[in-house]
């Protein structure tokens, strides 16, 4: 990793002779520190920002009509603030001719001049035309949408903590599945992570009815082939520690 001098001077705020001395010691901590420090001023303006609110992310938001179900909004908003910048969530592109909101049915931003290309057969053009600006929801949330929605759910579920979990976009019930790493040596790939619905731990849902998504997911995806393989790897003391830890949270929720 190269060491910022300049990066860290601007965000530690600490005098040169404690910066060489601080550097002698950890110079790869100390830039990460600076990292984390710039990370929560921008956080700060984020959280000041007042057009960054709940009907935007409603609007933009991809995951949010999923996570709706089992979050507040309030909730939603400040991971999101966390980890997502406006333009992370929303960008802006242009529409050939001045159009106005209603015919859109997206959301308008301005009328402007700019460039468009021009595709005929075999060739291609730009050209200076009247165009509108509108916002449209960003195809590439996936990049910040796993770090909200890992937020939450260690929010809510907070063994989680205790397991490799990794997590990506989630936009539906239907493919919301996160992965649980198996910390033992694997021997097929049905038994790299188990495959859990996170629906299914933010309901609460324990024992055998929580592996169905993985069994599933792995017999239609090898036809059968992995079914012997996925029935050991579920009755092995990793998946059955992460049970517990479900069982154990669920029955403290209920007292």
């Amino acid at each position: 990793m190269r060491i910022d001098l300049d990066y860290i001077k601007k965000w530690m705020k600490i005098s040169d002779e404690e910066l060489m001395e601080r550097l002698v010691k950890d110079a790869v901590g100390l830039q990460e520190e600076a990292r984390e420090r710039e990370h929560q001023a921008i956080v700060k303006e984020r959280m000041q920002d007042k057009t960054y609110n709940t009907a935007f992310m409603r609007e933009f938001f991809a995951s949010y009509n999923y996570l709706h179900d089992y979050f507040s909004d309030k909730e939603i908003l400040i991971a999101c603030k966390h980890h997502a910048a406006k333009s992370d969530m929303a960008k802006e592109i242009a529409v050939r001719g001045h159009r106005d909101e209603t015919s859109l049915g997206i959301r308008f931003v301005k009328h402007t001049r700019t460039e468009f290309t021009e595709n005929r057969s075999g060739w291609s053009r730009t050209v200076m035309d009247n165009g509108t600006i509108v916002l449209m929801t960003s195809p590439y949330q996936s990049r910040f949408a796993g770090k909200v929605i890992e937020e939450l759910l260690l929010q809510k579920l907070p063994y989680l903590k205790d397991f490799a979990v990794s997590i990506y976009g989630i936009y539906d019930k239907e493919q919301d599945l996160i992965f649980i790493k198996n910390p033992e040596k694997a021997e097929h790939n049905c038994d790299v992570s188990l495959y859990i619905s996170a629906g299914d731990l933010l309901s609460r849902k324990t024992g055998t009815e929580l592996l169905k998504r993985h069994k599933d997911y792995w017999h239609d995806y090898g036809n059968g082939k992995y079914d012997d393989a996925t029935e050991k790897f579920l009755a092995g003391p990793f998946v059955q520690s992460f049970l517990a830890a479900t069982q154990e949270f669920a029955d403290k929720e209920e007292n």
